[in-house]
């Protein structure tokens, strides 16, 4: 137990810096813990905060509450970096993009393509303004698409794509978008990355479980102490 928590202190550091790896170490022994995500919105000037709802198998009611969780600018950084793929030669799809956050660290690589979907209209309205704003401020940045729509109706682009997911489904969704991915792979020769992040220990065998019988390898995991910054990256289709 203790080599598993030394691990998960060292992957911490290396994504988030010794400060924040410390921080949540000592803080965790209370209770769980969160990066800081406000730095990016006063940077910005977008309001991309977390909205406290529940997962969800099925589309929200009109002005039913959806949970968002924004991902920190460290994480999308770590895995961009473990990608083994230039940005440039890839599509990046967010299923479940809430307010754009991952949409918007995206940004900061010149991925082809950036693309949010989204199936809360509420969400996606303030996506699209903190997209506007961010490109006013960042004029040079990628192209970036933010769908309002279920994941499963979506088409997936043509070409080689990384999709992003910050465990925003119930369990039945999850297992079917990743099931979508799986059965886009096997009908095209491009590379088709996936990433779930925001992963707890409690889902690991689970989420382990979807990707296999989705025909997703997992190439890599990096499990650090605060959940939001853990992550898997696996491959479809190969």
């Amino acid at each position: 137990m203790m080599q598993t928590q030394l691990a998960r202190f060292w992957t911490h550091a290396r994504t988030m810096g010794c400060g924040d790896a410390l921080r949540c170490a000592l803080i965790g022994l209370l209770y769980r813990a969160r990066p800081d995500d406000s730095a990016f919105d006063r940077k910005h000037g977008t309001e991309t905060g977390a909205v406290f709802g529940v997962r969800f198998d099925e589309p929200p009611a009109p002005g039913q509450v959806v949970r968002s969780g924004p991902t920190h600018p460290a994480v999308i950084r770590n895995i961009v970096g473990r990608l083994d793929v230039e940005p440039r030669e890839l599509t990046f799809v967010d299923f479940g993009s809430g307010k754009g956050r991952a949409l918007l660290c995206a940004a900061a690589f010149p991925f082809r393509r950036i693309v949010g979907v989204e199936w809360s209209a509420d969400l996606c309205a303030i996506a699209r303004r903190n997209v506007e704003i961010y490109r006013s401020r960042n004029p040079s940045v990628p192209e970036i698409d933010v769908r309002c729509q279920n994941v499963l109706e979506y088409q997936m682009p043509p070409g080689a794509i990384v999709v992003y997911i910050f465990n925003p489904f119930g369990p039945k969704l999850t297992r079917q978008v990743l099931e979508k991915i799986g059965q886009h792979a096997a009908a095209v020769p491009d590379k088709c990355l996936v990433v779930y992040a925001g992963v707890d220990d409690p889902q690991i065998e689970f989420l382990s479980e979807c990707f296999r019988d989705a025909g997703i390898r997992i190439l890599r995991e990096s499990r650090t102490l605060d959940l939001h910054s853990s992550w898997i990256l696996g491959e479809a289709g190969r």
